[in-house]
């Protein structure tokens, strides 16, 4: 394996990593949105009751809505803070030392 085809390699690791980040990141907004106002309701179901429950389910389903909504606007923004990162690595990469020689 040569130079380029190690620098094509390692490119294109970065950038799958960087975009698995991005789904990772936008599906764990989404399952917190939920998560988080179900278990309030689920702990505080035996002080206050079921009705609780389901008033802090209905707020999680809810929530994940509108999250859902605002899906593209999340993932825009994560596209242009990571992918930044993305491109900076990469061509940190490109241009260190040992790839000197076939970046120019």
């Amino acid at each position: 394996m040569n130079k380029k085809t190690l620098l094509t390699v390692l490119s294109l690791l970065i950038f799958t990593f960087f975009e698995l980040m991005i789904v990772i990141l936008d599906v764990g907004l989404m399952a917190a949105a939920f998560a988080i106002p179900a278990l309030i309701g689920y702990v505080l179901m035996p002080q206050l009751g079921d009705l609780i429950y389901l008033v802090f389910l209905a707020i999680g389903i809810a929530a994940v809505a509108v999250v859902f909504v605002y899906r593209k606007q999340s993932q825009a923004y994560l596209r242009k803070s990571l992918g930044q990162r993305s491109e900076n690595l990469i061509e940190k990469l490109r241009f260190s030392r040992w790839f000197k020689d076939i970046s120019q």
